[in-house]
């Protein structure tokens, strides 16, 4: 995946919900971008890894800034379309 793809699919209630909750504030997402940080090479299984970055703009009018690591896991072409739901997995 390219990063014009990434940014594309990422949903900006998504970012507000893991700034906030990263932050301990509500507020919202005045800005963010997405930049490759893993090897140009991708392998079979991986994707791409990426750093997503921004500022929130919380109840009190102050900006925040944030960052999360992004990995994009390729599906197994050889399993047989069983997914293993991945919130378990998601954390901050």
């Amino acid at each position: 995946m390219d990063i014009q793809s990434i940014s594309e699919m990422i949903d900006t209630d998504w970012l507000r919900n893991l700034s906030n909750n990263y932050l301990h504030e509500k507020g919202i997402v005045t800005n963010w971008s997405c930049n490759s940080i893993g090897a140009v090479d991708k392998n079979f299984v991986t994707g791409g890894v990426y750093r997503i970055s921004g500022t929130t703009e919380i109840d009190s009018g102050a900006q925040q800034s944030w960052s999360f690591i992004l990995k994009v896991i390729n599906p197994d072409p050889l399993r047989d379309g069983r997914r293993v739901d991945p919130s378990p997995f998601i954390g901050l």
